[in-house]
């Protein structure tokens, strides 16, 4: 590993890299916005046909594949594995639009973690819109399905949000042996919106839940705007600075909030920064929204290496171990080979 990355990781204030996972690789890509390179890093496991990265959070990612589900920080190498997707509830014949699903997944996952950013609990919005969950250490997964369809979820104040997919409602669950519904907040949508097309993300911003809506020019379009929200008490309203903090959205359900002391080389915060598809379809492009102006600053680059298979997310480079609290059993913690980067491999 080169020592300026290594330095830079360690002390913990690097901004989010960017990492993409090729399933048909050995290789994950990653480019450091800090250092302005591209490095490449051998995957600690074998390549996975259908893998995909469904989450990152604070330095660790959530891969799924056909069968597998696991929790991986690529710089500690560490590895805690989840109960196998074959666990999780189907709610397959109450739906209507499942006509052609044969198995449900996970589209994304949110993670309750200590007070030193280790897992607790894994909980995920799949495909059709239900909700999945697991303490970390279970053998099987649990399920919640509603009347309607859910979009994304987070943890925040020891609670689950989840937000509808349509974005009008945020429902608020405990989890105990099962998901207690608490209560349910309406959330507004634009009298005029952008577009027709349109992802939400639910995010903990320093003790804030903060809601973004992204809405495309076609379904599978560039982005063209961004709304943002958030919760006071039990009503939702217009968002027009993050103070400190910036807000970081992959091309996938995923979302992370930095704040500035925790990153020093995040020299303008209060801003989003996202990745999304170029208007083509083809290319994928970065983007800037100033939240206090409310301006997209949109401007397109293609990442090297990057297909429409191999979407790119955002990743604190951050290490990450087994915690000693008594939270965790230390066992659940598995590490491979140590760390390398490298700058000049092809897969």
């Amino acid at each position: 590993m080169p020592t300026e990355v290594l330095e830079v990781m360690m002390n913990a204030t690097d901004t989010p890299w960017l990492i993409t996972n090729d399933d048909s690789s050995s290789l994950f890509r990653l480019f450091s916005s800090t250092l302005k390179q591209n490095f490449f890093m051998y995957k600690p496991f074998k390549p996975l046909r259908g893998s995909f990265i469904v989450g990152s959070f604070k330095g660790c990612l959530v891969i799924r594949s056909p069968v597998k589900i696991f929790i991986l920080n690529i710089f500690s190498r560490f590895q805690i594995q989840l109960p196998p997707r074959t666990t999780m509830p189907q709610f397959l014949k109450s739906k209507i639009n499942a006509s052609n699903v044969k198995q449900d997944y996970p589209l994304t996952l949110a993670m309750s973690t200590c007070g030193s950013f280790s897992p607790l609990i894994l909980a995920g919005v799949t495909f059709l819109g239900d909700l999945v969950w697991c303490n970390i250490g279970d053998k099987e997964w649990k399920g919640y399905r509603d009347d309607d369809d859910y979009g994304n979820l987070t943890f925040y104040n020891d609670m689950l949000y989840a937000i509808t997919r349509d974005g009008t409602r945020i429902d608020m669950f405990r989890i105990q042996d099962r998901l207690v519904k608490l209560d349910a907040i309406a959330c507004p949508n634009p009298t005029v919106p952008p577009s027709e097309y349109m992802d939400v993300y639910l995010v903990d911003c320093k003790g804030t839940l903060v809601v973004a809506k992204r809405y495309y020019y076609t379904s599978q379009g560039h982005t063209i705007a961004f709304h943002l929200f958030k919760v006071q008490g039990n009503v939702v309203v217009d968002l027009d600075n993050l103070g400190d903090q910036a807000l970081f959205v992959s091309t996938g359900l995923s979302a992370e909030c930095v704040t500035a002391k925790d990153c020093k080389g995040l020299e303008n915060p209060n801003r989003l920064f996202f990745i999304g598809r170029s208007e083509d379809g083809l290319k994928y492009e970065f983007g800037m929204v100033s939240v206090e102006r409310k301006r997209n600053r949109l401007f397109r680059v293609t990442l090297p290496h990057t297909t429409m298979h191999s979407s790119p997310f955002w990743l604190l480079p951050r290490f990450a171990s087994a915690c000693d609290c008594k939270c965790h059993d230390p066992t659940l913690w598995t590490t491979k080979a140590k760390c390398q980067l490298h700058t000049n491999l092809e897969s």
